[in-house]
């Protein structure tokens, strides 16, 4: 016949045992019977637990931190009409270029005086599949070849696959005015265009400021506008 085992506790070791969150089965007493006295609680040490038991969080070296992108913006608003002008004097002798070559042209120009190298690509619209064109092409090739590029049916994508160095976005809802797009990952400038009336369009450009100095982005957008601003220079 088995016999309940049975402790006997002083009430004041069993509070001093709550409050150090001792088991008393661990306790051996040492009062009269066997019964766990105040003395017992005091001097009873627990067991030391293997390393190999404990669960070690894992440590966040911050020095493998992605840094985080701090994002510059600058705008400036652009008067198309010499823009304009010239255009309506090519399809005057049946020539139609487009706005959009204008821009890549002078894109590429602003590009190559920052001595940048790499692509410059295109989107029309949300979802539109983009173009790309290396900037030594955006600024040596003719209009109307920047123009097949950007208008062809099927994207265009360099061979060499250089890294984009500005991407460009033109909204087309009239009614969207761009406060900030970032960059895309990898890019270094954004620009985004959006037309105001017929002979005017406003630039928004956010650059990464890790990988574009701040005086190189307003260079870039000045040059920019005042290559639109005065188009003869691009035919060029």
């Amino acid at each position: 016949m088995n016999v309940p085992f049975r402790q006997f506790v002083s009430p004041y070791a069993r509070k001093l045992a709550r409050e150090r969150g001792i088991a008393l089965v661990d306790i051996t007493g040492g009062g009269p019977m066997g019964r766990i006295v105040a003395a017992d609680i005091l001097s009873f040490t627990k067991a030391p637990v293997a390393v190999s038991d404990v669960a070690v969080p894992p440590t966040h070296d911050a020095s493998h931190r992605e840094p985080a992108v701090v994002v510059g913006v600058i705008a400036s608003t652009v008067d198309l009409g010499k823009l304009q002008n010239l255009r309506a004097q090519f399809s005057a002798v049946q020539l139609s270029i487009s706005v959009d070559s204008f821009f890549v042209r002078a894109a590429g120009r602003g590009l190559a005086q920052l001595q940048l190298q790499g692509a410059i690509g295109w989107e029309t619209g949300i979802g539109s599949e983009r173009r790309e064109i290396e900037i030594a092409d955006a600024v040596g090739s003719s209009l109307g070849v920047l123009q097949s590029r950007i208008e062809a049916t099927e994207p265009f994508v360099a061979d060499l696959k250089p890294p984009v160095s500005l991407l460009i976005r033109r909204i087309t809802q009239s009614r969207v005015r761009a406060v900030s797009m970032p960059p895309l990952p990898g890019h270094g400038m954004r620009l985004v265009i959006r037309a105001i009336g017929d002979n005017a369009i406003e630039c928004t450009l956010s650059f990464d400021t890790g990988r574009v100095n701040e005086d190189d982005a307003i260079g870039f957008l000045a040059q920019f506008t005042d290559d639109l601003e005065a188009p003869f220079g691009l035919l060029a």
